[in-house]
């Protein structure tokens, strides 16, 4: 905050007649976690403002996660939202005729409404740090001279999504929307991307906006070095608010480092830390029934922006239904737009996908391999899943016909072709090891996630009494083979909690330890933390999910042959 303060004293005196590059306003969200709607922070700019704060307190929130950019200075926070179709915005702090002056001043407007950013005759740049985490063209950044901040007015500069492209256009009275103009720049949801603005104030109808996105920082770089988007403007532009939507569900997108000044380096100032990338996500569809919905995609992709980690996601599943099914159903399911079915989300050149999971059920090894090779074999058609991730869910064994189980003796048992072996760790392991000798060229090999294990290390520990409130892994099960609310337990889904923590732990290689239970509900602390704890446990270790290095002759888990597993965190 100190930083901010001195800059903006140095240069507070400033008046037109003087040199213009100078660093306006800055606003890197340098605050502590928690709703941001009516907080303040850097300089130039007023309070946040969020549309219905108190209907949807979670909607709008600063995240100690920050978006981060190749070679460009953060300070680490961000703010993330999106939820129930409201808005937020930020207003910029320009003072009106006869206020003392402000960096703001050479750049001021003063209209009949209030004073803008648009002097004729000034040239004003703007940067900021966008992530869409989600795939959707609901979605707009926008300059605009409403006083209410989250509502965007009949006049603005917008950035919006096309086609899957960023678009640049502008808002008029009355309706009438001029065509936007498209970068070409595919917006890739989980990817910090930087927007840069340059404002050419030319006077009524002669404005023009500039729009580079994604330009290459480093020292004795002066300019953007990528092509420009050019909106010649129908009319006199001029703006005092910037409205962030990123779309209608909640935690869509995030916005961090917003800044104006007075040239290209002052809105891009350098960072001096080799490890300011930029962040890309992983990209992840499941194919499989109704276990697999278990996982709760949303939530685990909710959970991830905690750390940072976007997951955007896409789905085929039919409750009941086998991987054979599922292929002789390219219509049929549910899934997710705009990626839908795997027939047109993995032949789309501009979807890349960082993990594909292929949930076994109900058939023998054959049938699994065949069917799991058809999706693998249909994604490698695309050349952008070249470095894709596959995996197979190992899940775990059904409850027998009168609500036992044994579920310990049914993991460990061998895989012998008759029905209901399937449901065991040797299958899972099949599976996979089947699939790397079918694909003995991939560079990454195919993988586990470990579920079934992690249920397995769940029951051991239950039954010694080191998870709290459980003594047996059936109590998990709300039928046959299903997990549920459970409400001696705050109504929530303890299994499908477990099972997201697994899907997290795999996919980005890290321990859960220290997330938030959020958004499956209120969890015993007690509780989580045991389940946090074994979770990672087995996963850290185990031999195939891929977080170590994969011995050559490493057989079955360590948690199948001895004690408990415990490491030393």
């Amino acid at each position: 905050m100190k930083k901010h303060l001195m800059i903006a004293a140095a240069v507070a005196g400033l008046s037109p007649a003087v040199g213009l590059a100078q660093l306006v306003a800055e606003n890197d969200f340098d605050l502590a976690p928690g709703q941001v709607h009516g907080t303040t922070s850097g300089f130039g700019f007023t309070a946040w403002d969020s549309q219905n704060p108190g209907l949807s307190p979670l909607g709008y929130r600063v995240h100690t996660s920050g978006l981060s950019y190749a070679g460009l200075r953060t300070v680490g926070n961000s703010v993330v939202g999106g939820g129930a179709f409201t808005g937020s915005g930020i207003g910029l702090s320009i003072p009106s005729v006869g206020q003392p002056a402000t960096p703001w001043t050479p750049f001021r407007k003063q209209t009949g409404s209030g004073a803008m950013a648009g002097a004729e005759g000034t040239t004003l740049w703007a940067s900021v740090l966008l992530n869409q985490f989600v795939e959707t063209e609901d979605f707009n950044l926008s300059f605009h001279d409403s006083a209410i901040r989250w509502a965007e007015s009949d006049r603005a500069i917008k950035v919006g999504v096309g086609g899957g492209r960023f678009t640049l256009g502008e808002k008029v009275p009355g309706g009438v929307q001029p065509p936007v103009v498209s970068t070409g720049v595919r917006r890739i949801p989980g990817q910090t991307n930087l927007l840069v603005f340059k404002f050419d104030f030319l006077g009524a109808a002669s404005d023009r906006v500039t729009l580079y996105v994604n330009p290459t920082l480093g020292a004795g770089v002066s300019a953007p070095n990528v092509a420009g988007t050019v909106l010649n403007s129908t009319r006199d532009v001029y703006f005092r608010s910037i409205q962030f939507y990123p779309n209608q569900n909640r935690l869509t997108g995030g916005i961090d480092a917003i800044r104006f000044g007075g040239s290209f380096n002052d809105v891009t100032p350098r960072s001096t830390s080799a490890a300011a990338v930029t962040q890309r996500p992983n990209r992840a569809y499941f194919i499989g029934n109704s276990v697999t919905d278990a996982i709760n995609q949303e939530n685990l992709r909710q959970l991830s922006l905690e750390r940072g980690n976007f997951m955007p996601w896409g789905r085929q599943v039919i409750p009941g239904s086998p991987l054979e099914f599922l292929w002789n159903s390219p219509t049929g399911g549910f899934v997710n737009a705009p990626y839908n079915h795997p027939q047109a989300a993995f032949t789309n050149p501009d979807w890349s996908w960082d993990s594909i999971i292929l949930q076994p059920f109900d058939r023998q090894l054959a049938s699994d391999l065949d069917y799991s090779q058809r999706f693998i074999s249909l994604a490698k058609t695309n050349a952008a899943n070249a470095d894709t991730q596959f995996y197979v869910y190992s899940r775990w064994p059904r409850r027998d016909a009168d609500g036992s189980l044994d579920y310990q003796s049914k993991w460990d048992r061998a895989y012998t072709g008759a029905n209901g072996t399937e449901e065991s760790r040797a299958y899972f392991e099949q599976v996979m090891f089947g699939l790397r000798d079918q694909n003995p060229t991939f560079g990454k090999p195919i993988l586990l996630v470990p579920v079934g294990d992690v249920l397995y290390e769940f029951d051991r520990r239950a039954e010694a009494g080191l998870i709290p409130g459980f003594t047996d892994v059936v109590q998990l099960y709300s039928d046959g083979i299903h997990f549920d609310v459970l409400p001696q337990f705050g109504n929530v889904a303890i299994g499908s909690y477990l099972v997201g923590l697994t899907y997290y732990a795999t996919l980005f290689k890290a321990d859960p330890a220290g997330l938030t239970t959020n958004p499956w509900g209120v969890v015993d602390p007690a509780l989580d933390a045991a389940i946090k704890d074994l979770v990672w446990d087995v996963v850290s270790v185990h031999p195939h999910a891929g977080v170590i290095p994969e011995p050559g002759s490493m057989g079955l888990l360590a948690v199948a042959a001895g004690g408990l597993v415990r490491r030393r965190r």
